[in-house]
């Protein structure tokens, strides 16, 4: 389905979403290697901001830590 438009429709939506809740920023999450997605958020007017990690802990490493801290 890419070159239809249905990307930035979709992203057009999202946006005027939060914008109509006055959202004071929007934030996600691309892969590096994702050069497309990468160049379309670029045209779209995003900052991608190269020192940020994403940082997790999925539901073993908060079980995990939840026995670390109980103790």
């Amino acid at each position: 389905e890419r070159r239809k438009g249905l990307g930035s429709m979709l992203f057009d939506k999202v946006i005027a979403y939060a914008a109509q809740q006055k959202a004071k920023r929007l934030s996600w999450e691309v892969l590096n290697w994702n050069h497309a997605a990468i160049n379309f958020y670029k045209t779209k007017g995003a900052k991608l901001i190269p020192d940020w990690r994403i940082v997790q802990l999925d539901e073993n490493g908060i079980k995990n830590y939840m026995t670390k801290i109980e103790k």
